[in-house]
This record gives C-alpha cells, sequence and structure tokens, in this order.
C-alpha cells in the first residue's frame, strides 16, 4: 500500500507566561488533533502547513523549522499514514474554524491538551514539544542572564562583549549547546559563580559543561583545553569559541602577543577536532 502523507503545524501561543496549544476537532471522526491536511500537486511543505492552517483555524502563522515532529499510524484500510509537523507561532489572533470540516478548535494548556487529544500519536509530539520549549525558555533565560553578565564590557574592537557569545551561540544547532554557548563566559568575566546557574535551575550538564569552559585563574592554557576536551559538549562549544575568536584577531595585530595568541588558539583548535573526530562529537 502506498504511503499516505499528511502536514501541518503544532501551533503555541504564550498567554500570562503560561503555553496553550491550538487543537482542532474534526467533523467526521469527533477526534481531537492538530491542523493538518495534505499537499497540492506541486506545492512546497511550508505553503502546504500554511494553506492548511489558515484553512481549518483562519490564522495566519510563522513556521519555526528548528522543531519538527512526525507520527506514524494505520488508517482504517490498513494504509500507513504519515504526519510531519512544523512548529508554529499565530501572526494573527482571532480563529475561524472551517465549518465543513472542523466542529470545534480551541487554546489549550498542556495538560488539558494531554486530555484532549484523541490519539496516543499526537500525546507523544505534545511531549515532545514541551522538552522543546522547556528549553527554548532555558535558553531565553541564559540570554538575559549573559546580557546582564556582559552589561558594559567591550571586546578588543570596541564593540559590545555579549556579541561575543551570542555569535558562539548561533553558530550551533543543538539547543543545550546553544545554552552552554552563551554563558560560556560569565563565570569568568562576572561574579555569577556555578552555583549560581544551578540556582537559575539549569540542568547539572549545563553547569558541569560551563564550568568545564570556564579558565581558572591562573591556570595553563593547554591545561584548560585538556580539561575542555572531557566532554563533546564543551568541544563542540569551544571550537566555535576559538573561531569567532580568530575572526576578530586582525583588530588585535599590532599587540605583540597577537602570534603567540593565534599559534595557541590553532593549537587548541587542532585538539579539539582530533577529539570530536575520535569521539563521533561533530555534528552537521
Amino acid at each position: 500500500m502506498s504511503l499516505n502523507r499528511s502536514y501541518g503545524a503544532v501551533v503555541v501561543k504564550r498567554r500570562r507566561g503560561n503555553w496553550k496549544i491550538l487543537l482542532i476537532k474534526h467533523k467526521e471522526g469527533g477526534h481531537w488533533s492538530f491542523p493538518k491536511g495534505q499537499a497540492l500537486e506541486g506545492e512546497r511543505v511550508a505553503d502546504t502547513i500554511h494553506r492548511e492552517v489558515e484553512k481549518e483555524t483562519g490564522l495566519l502563522v510563522e513556521l519555526d523549522s528548528h522543531y519538527s515532529y512526525r507520527s506514524h499510524y494505520e488508517l482504517p484500510d490498513g494504509s500507513p499514514k504519515e504526519v510531519f509537523y512544523y512548529l508554529a507561532r499565530p501572526k494573527t489572533d482571532v480563529l475561524s474554524r472551517q465549518v465543513e470540516e472542523i466542529e470545534a478548535l480551541n487554546w489549550f494548556g498542556f495538560e488539558e491538551a494531554e486530555e484532549t487529544l484523541t490519539y496516543e500519536e499526537d500525546r507523544e509530539i505534545l511531549e515532545k514539544l514541551y522538552d522543546d520549549l522547556a528549553r527554548a525558555s532555558l535558553l531565553e533565560r541564559a540570554i538575559g542572564i549573559a546580557l546582564d553578565a556582559h552589561a558594559g564590557q567591550l571586546d578588543k574592537s570596541g564593540q559590545a562583549y555579549i556579541l561575543h557569545p551570542l555569535r558562539v551561540m548561533m553558530s550551533l544547532n543543538d539547543e543545550t549547546d546553544r545554552i552552554c554557548a552563551v554563558l560560556h563566559d560569565v563565570v569568568e568575566d562576572s561574579d555569577i559563580s556555578l552555583g549560581d546557574l544551578r540556582n537559575y535551575e539549569f540542568s547539572m550538564e549545563i553547569v558541569k559543561t560551563v564550568g568545564l569552559l570556564t579558565r581558572r585563574e591562573g591556570e595553563d592554557y593547554d591545561d584548560y583545553i585538556s580539561r575542555v576536551l572531557l566532554s563533546d559538549r564543551a568541544c563542540r562549544v569551544k571550537l566555535m569559541d576559538l573561531k569567532d575568536n580568530m575572526s576578530r584577531t586582525p583588530f588585535d595585530k599590532g599587540n605583540p602577543s597577537y602570534e603567540e595568541r593565534i599559534t595557541r588558539y590553532k593549537r587548541a583548535r587542532n585538539r579539539i577536532l582530533a577529539r570530536l573526530q575520535t569521539s563521533g562529537g561533530l555534528y552537521d
């Protein structure tokens, strides 16, 4: 049997600090699920999702391609079904259901949504969504901490120092890597401690990674890199940190220590690359 494919969106919004998820109830079957539909011939996936969400709910949405979800199940006739979803946020506010196909639609909190969704496959997507949004909220918190920690600090070119950890953060794909990246200098360059980060409810893995990325007072640089090598995650962040630092060094060419610093950075980069290639810790 041929595979039946549909495309949709898990539409979320934040109200008074709490996440709400948009669910629809179909007239045929009476089941609650996420907005979705089938592609027209030659239609791009994103265009299908935009069209179906607007048709079923009246909303224009912005898709977030960083977060996607899939469900697989069998239709009543035994044929396989696959549904691909992107995370989406509404750009408009007014809900307007498609009266021919949709019996009801509404925003639900996570607990309500879990109780309302008809199929286990959709509840599994909801669970993944919860984890993704929790990590995204942690990233927002991490950025706020870094902004406060580096307030008023300038780099060697005279630019706001916070731009450096933000660039490192944006060069990474994994959400936890990004959190560690934006925090990687806060302990070294401010009065924030690793204990403070724990009190901010970051996981022990994040706190330990930031600790590995923090060069201790008086610590030999090669010894510091040896500590970084203890963790693939710390290595990925440090690799992007070095890349950004080396791209900014032309601003400091007049400094007598310039050549020595570049040599040190290259040596560290080579050690980290060798470790990641051996461990398989690199990602595309």
